[in-house]
């Protein structure tokens, strides 16, 4: 563009460039997935939907997990990065999911 346009040609300009889904899912592998999910599916429904599928179709290797005895000692629970203890999910793990860096298991009786 050249500088000699007026603003409002430009920005008419910058519409009008469309950028095909393969480049789009390119970019959004190196973005942060907070960021992704929070900011870009949000400004407008086409990056939405990219958004979507994008993290549907991606594969996680999730950091570590700990299960610890509940309070009362009759079941266990997952606890997560805060300290909450949150309860284990009854179904199988999501198929997305491939693996984790650790799992550590605290049972004491």
């Amino acid at each position: 563009m050249s500088d000699n346009e007026s603003e409002s040609e430009q920005q008419q300009q910058m519409e009008k460039i469309f950028i095909c889904d393969d480049v789009w899912y390119g970019v959004f592998a190196f973005l942060d997935p907070v960021e992704l999910g929070l900011k870009m599916a949000l400004i407008s429904d086409r990056l939405d939907v990219l958004v979507d599928v994008h993290f549907k179709s991606r594969k996680w290797s999730l950091d570590w997990m700990e299960i610890v005895c509940e309070s009362g000692g009759n079941s266990a629970k997952i606890v997560n990065l805060s300290g909450e203890q949150l309860p284990i999910p009854q179904g199988p793990i999501p198929g997305q999911v491939i693996g984790f860096k650790l799992i550590s298991i605290w049972i004491i009786k």
